[in-house]
């Protein structure tokens, strides 16, 4: 792994490497140092730039140009824009993608990964309620990525069509987490109850969820067996005794604090 914790400079006998699969970059305030060995490393497998400074749009639309093949690319509170993003939609092998607070980005570098990685598994974004990714993108998600597993969506505002779109589209999703999302109520949850067939796992945190949208869970989604809710205010303990009788092997975890 290309971990460092400080130094000045990369020396040049380790800015290429034909064997590194596995390079991750945490709180460095010299990370983009390391974009030579990034760049010139042609066999990388994952890549996890982790709060480290600099611009990485030019280092990403590298990797995309020469390491496309790619599978996992996290991106956590670094400096990156749909230019980064446009360099990530050429890794046509990605298969996990976690956009984690890079307010830069919008739903158009989400589209454009989204329509060239059709083999995306598992996607993971945390919009920190800047809006630049809604409906837009992931109704692109939606279209052109079936094979999506996991999705894991924080602090955004979509609405209830491309919710709706996920659910449709994308029939193998096992693990879904809705986080922090004010426009997640009722219908959207008895959408994910009626359309998610292959669910298995689901996490419900922060938003205006009721009784009545966990009570859906008694009827749908067969192969559910955890279900999670964290801080949604509407939901008491009524309906998970009820809950419980009616699916008792499902594994319920639910908290009602605020």
């Amino acid at each position: 792994n290309g971990n460092g914790d400080g130094a000045e400079s990369v020396p040049l006998s380790v800015t290429s490497s034909s064997s590194l699969k596995s390079i991750c970059l945490k709180e460095l305030v010299n990370g983009h140092s390391f974009a030579p060995l990034i760049i010139n490393s042609k066999k990388l497998e994952t890549l996890k730039l982790i709060r480290c400074s600099g611009d990485w749009d030019v280092t990403l639309e590298s990797v995309g140009k020469l390491n496309s093949g790619l599978v996992e690319i996290h991106l956590e509170k670094v400096q990156v824009s749909d230019v980064g993003l446009l360099g990530v939609s050429k890794c046509l092998k990605l298969e996990s993608l976690h956009l984690v607070k890079a307010p830069e980005c919008s739903d158009v570098g989400l589209c454009q990964v989204a329509e060239r990685c059709k083999m995306m598994k598992k996607l993971h974004i945390d919009g920190w309620r800047t809006n630049r990714i809604g409906d837009s993108g992931l109704m692109a998600v939606a279209k052109h990525c079936p094979n999506l597993q996991e999705l894991v969506l924080i602090a955004m505002y979509p609405t209830s069509l491309s919710l709706a779109a996920i659910v449709s589209g994308c029939q193998g999703l096992e693990r879904f987490a809705l986080c922090g999302i004010c426009t997640v109520g009722d219908a959207e949850i008895e959408s994910i109850v009626a359309k998610c067939g292959a669910l298995r796992k689901l996490c419900i945190k922060g938003c205006p969820v009721s009784n009545a949208g966990i009570a859906a869970f008694a009827s749908g989604c067969p192969n559910l067996v955890k279900l999670k809710v964290r801080k949604c205010r509407r939901v008491n303990g009524e309906v998970v005794e009820w809950l419980r009788e009616k699916r008792s092997p499902l594994v319920l975890s639910i908290d009602f604090s605020t």
